[in-house]
């Protein structure tokens, strides 16, 4: 071990003008690592700002979205209720509109002993039946 060391030492001796830059180095950044002497670098106020700013976009762009998703689930709550109140009143339309049908076929029907096929042809055109003439 001593070996090294006595070879170590005449060689820092023979070359000092590599090994004096080195330890100043290493001695420098011990230095500046236990007091720093620099005082805060405009660098890591510029990054603590960038910083803020992205955490405030990221804020603005979330709260954007939650905007956006209640206004999507209000627009489908608005779409599913007009349905439902389109079928419901298609429904009942339907309804009346086959109650009356029906009253007027009704109609027809009990008319029809007088003029057969006078009325054959009338609920053909109505309700848009094709009437064939019966050749007996």
């Amino acid at each position: 071990m001593t070996y090294y060391l006595k070879k170590a030492y005449y060689k820092g001796k023979k070359y000092w003008w590599v090994v004096l830059p080195i330890l100043l180095a290493f001695f420098y950044f011990f230095l500046e690592a236990c007091f720093s002497f620099k005082q805060k670098t405009p660098y890591k106020d510029l990054y603590k700002e960038k910083a803020k700013d992205a955490k405030k976009e990221v804020e603005i762009l979330e709260r954007s979205h939650r905007k956006e998703k209640e206004v999507k689930k209000r627009l489908e709550r608005e779409y599913k209720d007009t349905i439902s109140l389109i079928e419901k009143d298609y429904e009942i339309k339907s309804k009346e509109l086959k109650k009356a049908e029906k009253k007027e076929i009704e109609k027809i029907v009990k008319d029809i002993h007088k003029n057969p096929e006078a009325k054959a042809r009338e609920l053909a055109e109505r309700f848009g039946f094709e009437y064939v003439e019966n050749h007996d």
